[in-house]
C-alpha cells in the first residue's frame, strides 16, 4: 500500500483508448513514452501513434504500433510494429518481416520479438531473432505454439 497524495501526470478521460499508452522510459533526464494514437473501429487501424515526453514535447509521430521502448547505453530505442521496424534515436535503421513486438539489445546484437504475422503474407509462428546492428540475421528461434511476443 502507497501512501500520500497520488498526483495526476496527464489525462485523457476515463473509458477511452485513444491514447493507448505501452511503455516508459527516461532519456537525457526525461520521461517519454510510446503510444498507438487515435483510431478508427479497431485498434489495427491506429495511424497515429508517437514517443512523447510528459513535458508534452512529441519527439516522433504518424508512427503505426510503436512497443518497446527503452534507453540503452544513452539511446533510445523502440520498434514500429505495424511497419516492422526497429528504430534508434528517434531514427529508423532497419526493417525486418512481422509484426515486431520485444526489443532486448545485447551487445552490437539485438534480440527482437516477433508475434505471428499481422501484417505480412509471411505468416507463420511467433520466433525470436537474433540480428546485427545492420539487421542482418544471426539466428532465430519459432514458436509453433504461441501466436505472441511481448517484451
Amino acid at each position: 500500500m502507497c501512501s500520500g497524495d497520488a498526483e495526476v501526470i496527464f489525462s485523457i478521460g476515463a473509458g477511452v483508448d485513444t491514447l493507448h499508452i505501452n511503455a516508459l522510459s527516461h532519456f537525457h533526464g526525461e520521461l517519454f513514452y510510446s503510444c498507438f494514437g487515435d483510431y478508427g473501429e479497431n485498434k489495427q487501424d491506429a495511424k497515429d501513434g508517437g514517443v512523447r515526453s510528459l513535458t508534452g514535447a512529441i519527439e516522433i509521430d504518424k508512427i503505426q504500433h510503436p512497443h518497446s521502448l527503452q534507453n540503452n547505453n544513452g539511446d533510445i530505442y523502440f520498434l514500429e510494429s505495424k511497419t516492422s521496424t526497429l528504430y534508434k534515436n528517434f531514427e529508423p535503421q532497419f526493417a525486418l518481416d512481422g509484426y515486431l513486438r520485444g526489443l532486448a539489445i545485447q551487445g552490437d546484437e539485438y534480440l527482437i520479438g516477433r508475434s505471428k504475422s499481422r501484417n505480412s503474407e509471411m505468416g507463420g509462428p511467433a520466433a525470436l531473432i537474433r540480428t546485427d546492428r545492420e539487421g542482418g540475421i544471426l539466428d532465430f528461434v519459432e514458436f509453433e505454439d504461441f501466436d505472441e511476443i511481448y517484451d
